[in-house]
């Protein structure tokens, strides 16, 4: 697939909670992160998601990290503002299902964005 085909699948997928998803994982380390004050993973979803309906940037990079390089061509990223965090909230996401009608994405990581 090529790279704008994805971009358009990840921007479709956050109009809808229900085709952004948390891998298990890592939705355990964000609610085990005291960085993030308590925040719940499904206000994480909501804010993504309302951050792109207001046309948000989401990111789209080429994955050269071990071992996602041989699973994943690219990953994306947001940095939504939220009120508490001086510099946004970094949220990383992957394509997980690439169905043109429904495809779905997994946010795989959140924490404050350093700068």
């Amino acid at each position: 697939m090529r790279e704008k085909e994805e971009l358009d699948l990840v921007l479709q997928a956050l109009r809808s909670a229900e085709q952004v998803h948390w891998d298990p994982r890592s939705a355990g380390n964000v609610r085990n992160n005291h960085d993030l004050d308590g925040l719940p993973v499904e206000e994480i979803t909501s804010l993504l998601i309302d951050f792109r309906l207001h046309n948000g940037k989401i990111s789209q990079k080429k994955e050269t990290r071990e071992p996602w390089i041989n699973r994943y061509k690219y990953y994306y990223k947001a940095i939504v503002p939220v009120a508490g965090f001086k510099h946004g909230l970094f949220i990383e996401m992957r394509l997980v299902d690439d169905d043109a009608d429904f495809p779905i994405v997994s946010i795989v990581n959140a924490h404050p964005q350093q700068k």
